[in-house]
């Protein structure tokens, strides 16, 4: 097993963290463009949002088959092939000539990146020791937020000077250099056991996680949470893009290093919850996101800002401790129980949008706020429940 401060350690920390930043700043790409697409293509701010949308449902969707795949066919080849054909699909994006064929290209992008995901967590379940699993699951998910932030950076600063479409091409390029680090720092799986691959084995897996009063409030707490949280970011592009505040598309990427409070929380997850269940630290990360939401509503650039930062915070501790405690409890086809509950999170990322716009319709900005708290309450509850069973569980075992 993996031991924490070794060289495989590292040159697998290497690895996972540049395949993280190449599949979530493709992913996340286009999120602070979204009022320069309704621009161009003379779209709704929901129709824009279809640009984001359309690749992490068909992320989700291939997340079921990229678990079950690599609990058959291994990690490492999987991963490889999946981002390297998103990274073709990058490259062919700048060139689409209608917003259907931009939508198409997404979806498909969305499918192969979908692969890193499960397999990553199973990897690390599978090659890391106990002691260091927590940390390198706090690494690899705050290289998702630093992709996120990269991306979106990346996008908002150069559509300002030159257009988005220049923008792809640079990511192009820069996701390829990723892709080549990935290739070379990643070591092979050495524990990993190959699974026959049956058709009815694999439905009766996931048959039983579902069906798992544990495993299940912990997927509905990943979707929720970040159906919320991705149609929040979504619907405050359009909010500062208008007055008062008309901020450029750089500026309005500028929001999105409020990630680094998610790079922060992912990285301290396993210090801030030692000696408490997984569930403990689920339910203050739910807390500080509805904290942050609401500070929201106060009309000022610096509120918005601070807002944001503690409700990233709090996004990524959640994510952080949900996907440890994932990979802990899955005692048969870790892959499966992975790809489950990210297929529950980027199903509820697809969905974020269209559960808050008749929020938005309602009450603009407010009613977002307001729609967001009523799922916060809804998650919380289900932390709660989650920690008194582990709580008891504990007491059992003493």
């Amino acid at each position: 097993m993996i031991q924490a401060g070794t060289p495989a350690f590292r040159k697998a920390n290497i690895a996972f963290a540049l395949g993280a930043l190449l599949t979530f700043a493709n992913l996340y790409f286009p999120q602070p463009l979204l009022p320069v697409f309704s621009k161009e293509f003379g779209l709704l701010p929901i129709g824009a949002s279809l640009t984001l949308a359309s690749a992490t449902i068909t992320m989700g969707l291939s997340l079921l088959f990229y678990g079950v795949l690599s609990d058959t066919l291994g990690r490492k080849n999987i991963l490889i092939w999946s981002l390297s054909l998103a990274i073709v699909v990058t490259a062919a994006i700048p060139f689409t000539k209608s917003f259907e064929a931009f939508l198409a290209l997404r979806a498909l992008q969305g499918v192969f990146l979908g692969g890193i995901s499960p397999i990553a967590v199973a990897y690390l379940g599978e090659e890391y020791s106990k002691k260091a699993l927590p940390l390198a699951v706090g690494i690899y998910v705050s290289s998702n937020c630093l992709g996120g932030i990269a991306g979106r950076l990346l996008s908002g600063t150069i559509t300002h000077y030159t257009s988005w479409r220049n923008a792809y091409l640079v990511m192009t390029g820069l996701s390829i250099l990723c892709l080549a680090g990935f290739i070379y720092f990643l070591p092979p799986s050495k524990n990993f056991v190959p699974q026959e691959f049956r058709f009815h084995r694999i439905i009766r897996t996931y048959k039983g996680y579902l069906k798992n009063p544990i495993f299940l409030p912990v997927y509905l707490i990943g979707g929720l949470n970040c159906m919320v949280f991705v149609g929040q970011y979504n619907y405050i592009t359009f909010v500062l893009s208008e007055a008062p505040y008309n901020l450029s598309t750089f500026g309005i990427s500028l929001l999105f290093l409020t990630y680094t409070a998610g790079v922060f929380a992912s990285n301290r997850s396993a210090m801030i919850t030692h000696g408490f269940p997984q569930s403990y630290g689920m339910g203050i990360g739910i807390l500080c996101m509805g904290s942050g939401i609401l500070l929201t509503a106060i009309p000022s650039l610096w509120a918005i800002g601070f807002g944001f930062l503690l409700n990233c915070f709090g996004m990524f501790l959640t994510h952080s401790t949900a996907s440890v405690w994932v990979g802990r409890h899955a005692t048969v086809s870790k892959g499966a129980a992975s790809a489950l509950y990210f297929f529950s999170y980027y199903l509820g990322s697809s969905l974020g949008n269209f559960y808050l716009e008749p929020f938005w319709r309602w009450s603009g900005w407010y009613g977002v706020i307001w729609g967001s708290l009523l799922v916060l309450i809804v998650t919380t509850c289900l932390a709660g429940w989650l920690y008194q069973k582990e709580y008891r569980q504990s007491i059992l075992h003493q």
